[in-house]
């Protein structure tokens, strides 16, 4: 339900759910998408998350968006627009008041493609942190049950820590451990 903060047990099912997903959607949009990413929690295996599954979706060039957009439109997804982040462009599909799939839609090799990629990796690589933020977004799940807005919110530091870590890391060994 919209607005709602939910998080549920890890399930191996949602990586299925997103090669499922992923599949059905390059078939459709390879014309116009170089790679298909699962990030989110949902792709962190062993943590609690909301049980719906992140998509990062990049696109050759954004000059694409438009037709791409339609065929989206037709799997389902319903577009939300930029959501005040330039460059960025979401995607919900639902069944009747669940969302199920989350899509985010940038540019290949965007800045903002490379972070969800640094944090995800980063994150299965160490465990401590994934379980920290698994706590981190338990206590949040707990304080804003009914203000989704709060809670991602208030995710944000964690989430930006952790990338600059990764980032520093990677720039100074030239490797994302």
């Amino acid at each position: 339900m919209e607005g709602k903060v939910r998080l549920v047990p890890y399930t191996p099912l949602w990586e299925e759910y997103f090669a499922i997903e992923s599949q059905r959607m390059y078939a459709a949009t390879s014309c116009y998408v170089k790679e298909i990413r699962h990030i989110g929690s949902t792709a962190i295996p062993g943590i609690y998350a909301k049980p719906i599954i992140d998509i990062m979706a990049g696109l050759e060039t954004l000059e694409t968006l438009n037709p791409c957009r339609n065929i989206l439109i037709t799997l389902g997804y319903t577009y939300e627009g930029e959501q005040f982040i330039p460059g960025w462009h979401f995607f919900k599909k639902s069944i009747g008041e669940f969302t199920t799939h989350h899509l985010h839609v940038v540019e290949w090799g965007s800045q903002y493609w490379h972070d969800h990629i640094l944090f995800h990796d980063y994150l299965c690589r160490h465990r401590e942190l994934a379980e920290a933020y698994e706590k981190l977004k338990l206590e949040l799940s707990a304080k804003y049950a009914n203000d989704r807005k709060s809670y991602t919110r208030d995710k944000t530091d964690f989430i930006v820590k952790v990338t600059e870590m990764a980032r520093m890391v990677r720039q100074q060994s030239g490797s994302d451990n």
